[in-house]
């Protein structure tokens, strides 16, 4: 089973993703490019930094115009908050992006604002 939403494995038994909390599906739907993840695109794609956001929740919002707008998009953060409290988001949350969907992202976080 895998989660259409993050790509996350999970074995037989299990029904909703614990990150995403949507439905696992036996085989990914490669149809619905909004639900992609990043993890099912080809291995040839060069992902691009579109934005840097102080919080996850400001990220969270930029990737879901992203997905709504059918982008394929994901988010990097260097949380050492676990190892130190001090070093929680040092660098902020990064979006990523397909390098030739650089232009639609901007342009959809752009109609979003």
């Amino acid at each position: 089973m895998i989660c259409p939403r993050c790509g996350a494995d999970y074995r037989e038994g299990f029904s909703r993703c614990s990150d995403c909390d949507v439905d696992l599906v036996a085989v990914p739907d490669s149809t619905n490019a909004s639900t992609e993840p990043l993890a099912l695109v080809s291995t040839d794609a060069r992902l691009v930094v579109l934005a840097s956001f102080p919080s996850e929740f400001e990220a969270q919002v930029a990737l879901a115009a992203l997905q709504s707008a059918g982008l394929a998009a994901m988010l990097r953060a260097d949380n050492e908050g676990a190892l130190n409290a001090g070093l929680t988001f040092t660098r902020g949350v990064q979006l990523l992006v397909l390098e030739e969907d650089t232009a639609a992202a901007r342009q959809a976080l752009a109609t979003e604002a």
